[in-house]
């Protein structure tokens, strides 16, 4: 009875024992799927939240930054109309920027200026208005004769983004601030040579009427014309060249040639010379 009573006891010792190992080893099945569960959801959640996170983190890192930069000169504000020079992200119709001296009564940039920007310094001032018109052969042609002007063309260089109305008159002035305009010396288009003038910087360097760019053009590039007739017209660029700004070649037009030339000011902060752009029709 003792041999009995001793074996039905370690046959119940090893049968819970038994027991206890598979619970163990449930629980660390459950244990690792829910570890599993829990990385895949927080995974996910953090897809999307993710992204705004990084950016209000980024407006803080910016936010932090900016209040504590020193400028030594006044920080111009784009959206009233103003841009600093070698900006291309001018917004207004004339850049003008304002700086200040210091107290040696020198100017003091922390940016770089191009060179003949000194041309322009006036006092506390730095002007970079247009100089189109200020050609002799061009006085004739100021806004005190303004016409009022036609619009019946339209001029695309899709390499530089140029997409202007081109406009006919004798208000030179007022018209170029519309977009292209036309020198009024042969009124016929088919016929003979057309030299249409542009403004550099009057629009700013993402509006579609602006020459900003115009000195990106080159030899074999594209050019389209809508005419008065509705009648398209494609040229090709066989020709750049660049002109002092009172040099009478610029509007000596050759009788017969079936093409364009576009004048704008040139370099891009300066109205010293004259970009022209030569194409001729195919």
């Amino acid at each position: 009875m003792s041999i009995l009573y001793r074996t039905n006891i370690e046959f119940t010792i090893s049968n819970v024992g038994g027991k206890d190992k598979s619970t163990i080893l449930i629980i660390l099945v459950v244990l690792v799927v829910c570890f599993v569960a829990l990385g895949v959801i927080g995974s996910i959640v953090w897809g999307l939240v993710s992204g705004p996170v990084s950016e209000i983190a980024s407006e803080i890192s910016d936010a932090t930054k900016t209040s504590n930069t020193e400028y030594n000169f006044k920080i111009p504000d784009i959206e009233a109309g103003i841009a600093m020079p070698g900006s291309n992200e001018a917004k207004s119709e004339n850049i003008y920027a304002s700086y200040v001296r210091n107290a040696t009564g020198e100017y003091d940039y922390n940016f770089l200026i191009p060179e003949d920007l000194s041309n322009y310094i006036d006092n506390d001032n730095v002007t970079l208005a247009d100089d189109t018109l200020n050609d002799q052969f061009l006085l004739q042609y100021q806004a005190s004769s303004n016409d009022g002007g036609v619009n019946s063309m339209n001029i695309s260089i899709p390499k530089v983004g140029i997409n202007s109305p081109i406009w006919q008159g004798l208000g030179a002035e007022s018209l170029l601030e519309k977009g292209f305009w036309m020198y009024p010396v042969i009124n016929d288009e088919n016929t003979s040579e057309v030299i249409l003038l542009c403004h550099r910087r009057h629009f700013g360097a993402n509006d579609p009427r602006t020459c900003w760019y115009l000195d990106n053009v080159a030899i074999g590039d594209k050019i389209d014309v809508t005419n008065k007739n509705g009648q398209d017209l494609e040229y090709v660029v066989t020709q750049t060249k660049i002109y002092n700004a009172g040099d009478p070649e610029i509007y000596a037009i050759e009788p017969g040639k079936d093409r364009i030339r576009i004048s704008t000011c040139h370099p891009l902060y300066s109205n010293q010379q004259r970009f022209v752009v030569y194409a001729e029709r195919v």
